[in-house]
């Protein structure tokens, strides 16, 4: 049984790659697009202009994730008398959501499944910067109303696992919640229209994963970090730092 189990293991490792942009691909979109579940999407330092949609469970990393991120952030008292980067791979290895193609598409990450399973990504290693948001409709009163969610990263109901990452200057005062980010893990009262389909996965989620965080400058009418509608179970945010807390 132990050996069945092991060669189990092994072939799920060896049947898993590793995708490097942009060595491989020149955009992480086309390296996402090009995985499958299991896979890491690894990006070498630089600048990617992008808004990305992440829609199956691999892991999306800089080079960070070799280092030890045991002391990634530290607290400057001589030069900014504030907390900062201590990891040059998540320092420049920077996700900017400034430009998006679709204005109604401004969140740098959007987690949305492709598929009614339950998809679990992984992110790590970022600097992720510039969004302004993801347009959905909301049913209000009976009237279709337009609010924007999430200005670094909105997941739909999933997973996902966010570690050792800097938000920094994402949203506006136009964002309705969730600054640097908005999760679900429940269908919940909106749709992209018709932009996305909206698959409603079973996902058991007993604690959102958002340990090892850096937030600054994020900006939404509520939530300036973080915002979450109807999950009742556990966040772990440990280890993460706020400029608000709200």
């Amino acid at each position: 049984m132990n050996r069945i189990l092991f060669s189990l293991i092994f072939c799920t490792f060896a049947l898993s790659e590793t995708i490097l942009i942009p060595e491989d691909y020149a955009t992480i979109q086309e390296g996402i697009d090009a995985s499958v579940d299991g896979d890491t999407v690894l990006v070498a330092d630089g600048d990617y202009v992008e808004n990305l949609v992440l829609d199956k469970s691999i892991v999306l990393t800089s080079y960070a994730i070799y280092d030890n991120l045991d002391e990634w952030i530290i607290f400057d008292d001589y030069y900014f008398n504030q907390w900062v980067i201590n990891n040059a791979h998540i320092e420049n290895t920077r996700l900017i959501g400034s430009s998006p193609d679709d204005l109604d598409y401004g969140s740098v990450i959007l987690i949305t499944p492709d598929s009614e399973e339950c998809i679990s990504p992984e992110i790590v290693g970022f600097t992720i910067q510039g969004g302004s948001g993801t347009t959905v409709v909301r049913v209000i009163e009976g009237e279709d109303v337009s609010v924007v969610l999430g200005g670094g990263i909105l997941a739909d109901v999933s997973d996902p696992h966010i570690h050792h990452n800097a938000f920094e200057n994402n949203g506006s005062d136009e964002v309705y919640s969730g600054g640097a980010a908005q999760l679900t893990s429940a269908a919940e009262d909106w749709s992209f229209d018709n932009r996305f389909e909206n698959y409603n996965p079973r996902c058991e989620v007993e604690e959102f994963r958002l340990s090892d965080n850096l937030y600054n400058g994020n900006d939404a009418q509520y939530g300036n970090s973080m915002a979450n509608r109807f999950h009742e179970d556990e966040f772990d945010m440990s280890g993460s730092i706020f400029d608000v807390f709200d």
